[in-house]
């Protein structure tokens, strides 16, 4: 509580005493007094309950300050009925006159039915004139109730957003929550990212055993994705070390499913492990198919160790001006390795093999 300033132009008890007695002017400061904690412990709620005294003797200031007190710290918090049919009456106004933000307002008063009896049709029509002007969150609620209506690809959408964003939209868990729903409902897509997020999403979400379960779902299914991430994934883990459940030849079965279905970073991975004779035996002709096609498909890195091995000769004839075009599509995506290699052209090859 802030003590009342004595320059104020009115002392606090001849304010309360005139707002009392029906003077708007003193109402409305009489709850500034209230909204800012002045001679009283701040209080939104006694607040508007003077302002609204006042805005209904046609006072302005007090009609501005209520306004944007409901529509803010109080929204929808305040459940005074003449509160909320002035409310409600202040926002048809400004809605009918082309206001977003009363149009959207206005929509959430019909969807809950604050102010008004509920009604589900004006409140998506409220919600569509605002978001034709481009209003957020006018916009979102659209969404959500064709999420809520079952839509699958708008619940993917929906949890990937919330899942994905960095501002005000950010909630991991309302995010979990649409994609659990769109999975329940036979999305692949959804099952294998909300696999994903429960792998590696915020710690707060995190559940690792679930979270495999659903890409191991997925992959089974046969989602692309999830087949790709399920092969890189158990790849990390075969080489951080042994796990129980992980068989030696799983990680490798799953990447070569993956490079079949033309998944560029399995067909690198399948290709390192080929130069590197890792889980597959040591094969540099054999690597080369698998790292051509990441390539080609503007995989940077194995255009690096294409063009390596075309300047080399290794698994393949050596050929210069092979080397030199795949080390630039490589150099061009900012890759240092290939930038550096290709100083080196014309040259004696350098002796070490880059992987």
């Amino acid at each position: 509580m802030k003590p009342a300033s004595p320059s104020a132009p009115y002392h606090f008890e001849a304010v309360r005493a005139r707002a009392m007695s029906g003077v708007a002017e003193a109402q409305f400061n009489f709850g500034r007094f209230h909204a800012d904690g002045i001679g009283v412990d701040e209080d939104p709620f006694e607040a508007a309950h003077w302002w609204l005294k006042a805005a209904k003797q046609g006072h302005s200031e007090a009609k501005s300050a209520l306004l944007a007190l409901l529509r803010g710290e109080l929204r929808f918090a305040l459940e005074d009925e003449a509160t909320a049919r002035w409310w409600y009456t202040m926002e048809l106004d400004g809605a009918s006159m082309g206001d977003p933000e009363a149009q959207a307002t206005l929509g959430d008063m019909c969807w809950r039915g604050h102010g008004t009896g509920k009604d589900g049709t004006a409140a998506a029509e409220w919600w569509r004139k605002a978001a034709s002007q481009g209003h957020p969150a006018a916009q979102l609620q659209l969404r959500r109730r064709k999420a809520d209506g079952g839509d699958l690809s708008e619940q993917l959408a929906l949890g990937l957003d919330f899942l994905n964003s960095s501002g005000e939209m950010a909630d991991p868990v309302e995010g979990l929550r649409w994609l659990r729903l769109a999975a329940d409902g036979g999305s692949l897509d959804a099952t294998c990212e909300l696999g994903r997020a429960l792998m590696s999403g915020p710690l707060a979400i995190r559940d690792g055993e679930d979270g495999l379960q659903l890409l191991l779902s997925a992959a089974t299914a046969g989602h692309d994705r999830a087949v790709s991430q399920i092969g890189r994934l158990y790849s990390a883990i075969k080489r951080l070390g042994p796990v129980a459940h992980v068989g030696a030849k799983e990680p490798i079965r799953w990447l070569l499913l993956a490079g079949e279905r033309g998944q560029a970073q399995a067909q690198y991975q399948i290709g390192l492990l080929y130069l590197e004779g890792d889980g597959l035996p040591r094969d540099p002709a054999g690597a080369h198919p698998w790292l051509l096609k990441a390539a080609s498909a503007g995989h940077d890195d194995a255009q690096y160790i294409v063009g390596c091995m075309f300047r080399h000769g290794h698994g393949v004839a050596k050929e210069e001006q092979e080397a030199k075009r795949w080390l630039e599509l490589a150099a061009a995506q900012g890759n240092s390795f290939a930038q550096t290699k290709l100083g080196w052209l014309g040259g004696p090859p350098d002796e070490e093999v880059p992987w």
